[in-house]
């Protein structure tokens, strides 16, 4: 390993092992609690290794590190320059993925052309939609030639911060900018970053979604030949932004291929058959064609058959989970992809999502106004909920009609349950499609 990667592991090393010492635990029972080698945590301490992104979220779990110290963890092993002199370490930071991408041909072009001319690229869409391994998938492409990012590819992985005023050093720490004495650490960053052509992945914007912006948006203005894509439910609403929503898999085409390659690592001889393929199908139906759900289902196939697993999906909440050490706590259970979410809403934004659960077929404007409000600005919420992913709108015959993802409104449906507003709320839809139908009936029969 070079001089300037064992300084800088080093240095997380030390960090990893103040952290042990502090839990009181041995390098074994770390050891055992992350699912590494003892030989492996000795090593990370000592600086003889640079961590892996996977390992530094597993060992963050096994120490029960809280959002501040797991930040720092983060950021250190992600630190990109070590020397007193500021030399530069490999052009990217980016990890070799460890299972197989799947589809999405027509988002990869897509992302390629936009980013060749946008300073920044935001992919939006639910959780759990794959938003960052298409990302990842993009960057590590680019990664692998010198052009058109000569100075290096790097990712920012935001989901560990818990507070905005964290993001520029993090951000620094990534790119591995130091300190100047008596100066701003953005301003740092802006001289180190004016004369570098680079790719900035931000991930996991939505809940420092200011922040990021502001931070993004004074990178940018500084550094012409910056690039940055963002991974994020909403987008940053900053100048030159361009927003690419990413949509769910289709069910009988990418869907049900991720389903099998990911049923396979699971269970090696497992195979699509006649007998069933329909139920598979179904499956990434009800699932939305979300990546991430489908994921959690496939890994059952040891346990259970698709027909099972497809038959228990009005339970989704209590047993799609993962036990994968490595996967980040909102991707470990189903529930809490969605919590994430759902935490991240004003309690406005809240009480009008559990209500529009009672539409199980889409809504217009007009039937959310009159099921949902008077006590609510149903417009203003909808477009925020729109902007944050939640709710999904298409344009019919020159009207908007909006839905909600099924796994959503299972949610949805659970948390107007628990506030004992379901009945109030089903009594105000079956009251609007009366008054409907009646509409309906009058015209049918005016003359």
């Amino acid at each position: 390993m070079p001089a300037v990667e064992l300084e800088q592991s080093a240095a997380f090393g030390d960090l990893l092992r103040g952290h042990r010492l502090a839990a009181g635990l041995s390098q074994d029972e770390l050891a055992e609690r992350a699912g590494l080698s003892r030989r492996g945590v000795s090593d990370l301490e000592r600086g003889a290794r640079h961590p892996h992104p996977g390992t530094v979220r597993r060992l963050a779990v096994a120490l029960d590190l809280g959002d501040r110290a797991r930040a720092d963890l983060t950021s250190a092993a992600h630190s990109r320059l070590a020397g007193p002199h500021g030399r530069e370490r490999a052009r990217s930071n980016l990890s070799n993925a460890l299972s197989s991408f799947v589809g999405r041909e027509r988002e990869l072009a897509q992302i390629r052309t936009l980013l060749a001319t946008a300073p920044l690229l935001t992919l939006t869409g639910p959780g759990g939609v794959g938003k960052t391994r298409l990302g990842l998938e993009v960057a590590g492409q680019l990664a692998s030639t010198s052009q058109p990012y000569v100075d290096g590819v790097y990712l920012l992985e935001l989901a560990p911060l818990s507070e905005g005023a964290l993001v520029p050093r993090a951000v620094a720490a990534g790119l591995g900018v130091r300190d100047v004495p008596g100066q701003p650490l953005l301003a740092t960053m802006m001289d180190w970053l004016q004369s570098r052509q680079l790719l900035l992945i931000l991930d996991n914007c939505e809940h420092l979604i200011a922040a990021c912006a502001a931070v993004a948006e004074s990178l940018l203005h500084a550094s012409p030949r910056l690039t940055i894509l963002a991974t994020s439910r909403e987008p940053l609403n900053i100048e030159g932004e361009i927003v690419l929503p990413i949509a769910p898999l289709a069910a009988d085409s990418d869907g049900l291929q991720l389903f099998v390659d990911r049923a396979r690592q699971a269970s090696p001889g497992f195979e699509i058959t006649s007998q069933n393929r329909a139920a598979a199908v179904h499956l990434c139906q009800q699932l939305d064609g979300l990546p991430l759900a489908i994921e959690l289902a496939a890994a059952r196939v040891n346990t259970m058959t698709v027909e099972e697993i497809e038959q228990r999906l009005d339970r989704r909440f209590t047993w799609l989970t993962t036990s994968r050490r490595s996967a980040a706590p909102r991707h470990q259970t189903l529930r809490a992809l969605v919590d994430w979410s759902y935490e991240l809403l004003t309690g406005e934004e809240r009480r009008l999502l559990e209500q529009l659960s009672v539409f199980a077929g889409g809504w217009t404007l007009e039937s959310a106004e009159a099921v949902c409000g008077p006590t609510l600005d149903v417009l203003r919420l909808m477009s925020s909920l729109v902007d944050k992913s939640l709710v999904q709108v298409e344009q019919q015959a020159g009207q908007s009609r909006y839905r909600l993802l099924e796994t959503l409104r299972q949610y949805a449906i659970e948390k107007l349950r628990e506030a004992h507003a379901e009945p109030a709320a089903r009594n105000r839809h079956l009251d609007w499609y009366e008054r409907f139908s009646k509409g309906l009936e009058q015209q049918v029969h005016s003359p």
